[in-house]
């Protein structure tokens, strides 16, 4: 019966040595990864944002810490949208209905020359009118609105932000993409 107990007090002597070496050797493949400064497998990205073309935002990811912004699914624009750009108070009729920039309620975008935590967003009250009637609605920054007729998304504002520059009301453009539903 000893016997057999100390064959396997062996077994798992033997067990935790091979795990205490395998570790050893482990952590002196990182440590001499990171003196020769090549990437060990745990990366920090800085948390700054980039808007893409697209209007959305994205981190840095990846092994090389990059900006990588999503793939459009076609460059073109479908036969049924239009892309528009107009300014506050400005009447604009895309397809069927007429839409109007009443005001802008947020604009807290990371200014361009800055490094920032979080993207920010623009955010801005429209007034859509058709023959249903007339709606009032807050739209965010890469957002859809979807109507009776239509969808309407925000996809991008001009001019970027600058943190010592003030963007006067009257410089603001605003692109909208309406399409038919």
């Amino acid at each position: 019966m000893n016997s057999n107990k100390n064959i396997v007090l062996a077994f798992v002597g033997v067990g935790v040595v091979a795990l205490l070496a395998y570790s050893a050797w482990n952590f002196s493949q990182k440590a001499s990864s990171v003196v020769k400064g090549e990437p060990t497998g745990d990366i920090m990205c800085t948390m700054d944002a980039k808007q893409c073309p697209d209007g959305s935002w994205v981190g840095r990811s990846g092994p090389n810490c990059q900006f990588v912004c999503p793939t459009p699914v076609s460059t073109s624009t479908p036969k049924n949208a239009v892309t528009i750009e107009t300014k506050l108070n400005a009447q604009v009729i895309p397809l069927a209905e007429k839409i109007t920039v009443l005001s802008i309620v947020e604009d807290s975008r990371c200014p361009i020359d800055v490094q920032c935590i979080q993207a920010g967003t623009v955010k801005v009250t429209i007034k859509i009118e058709s023959g249903m009637g007339i709606a009032t609605e807050t739209i965010a920054l890469g957002r859809t609105i979807t109507t009776e007729t239509e969808a309407i998304t925000f996809v991008s504002v001009r001019p970027e932000r600058e943190s010592k520059k003030t963007i006067s009301n009257t410089d603001y453009r605003f692109i909208f993409r309406v399409s038919k539903r």
